[in-house]
């Protein structure tokens, strides 16, 4: 991140291991920014929603979700967007998925979480 502080996928990573590390405040911010910097990150994205409504903002999530459903129509990912949106919106409990204990991302792949190789893998792509 020294190396490229607008790396958008440089705060993605950096944001989904502050959710895993307990820093959310800290990891909004970074997911918000990554956002911002790559508006076609979907990842981001559905990373935010998922930390948003784990703290239990609701509202803030719908509203994710709907600038989702609109930045993305045609990504794989928007049936599952609107089924949990049509539940947040009809008040329904909904269990947040963890998506963290195995994924992709442009190439690379992430099994289990060690927060110190994770910080390394990111800090060496900036």
């Amino acid at each position: 991140m020294r190396r490229q502080p607008d790396s958008a996928l440089g705060h993605f990573l950096l944001g989904s291991l502050d959710i895993r590390t307990g820093k959310y405040d800290q990891a909004e911010a970074a997911l918000r920014q990554a956002i911002q910097l790559s508006p076609v990150m979907a990842q981001a994205r559905l990373q935010l929603v998922n930390l948003l409504l784990q703290r239990g903002r609701k509202a803030d999530a719908v509203g994710q979700l709907h600038e989702f459903v609109s930045a993305f129509p045609d990504s794989s990912f928007t049936p599952k967007v609107r089924a949990l949106l049509q539940k947040l919106e009809s008040s329904v409990n909904v269990q947040v998925p963890n998506y963290d204990t195995h994924w992709r991302f442009q190439g690379f792949e992430f099994q289990g979480f060690d927060a110190q190789k994770f910080r390394g893998f990111v800090n060496g792509i900036g």
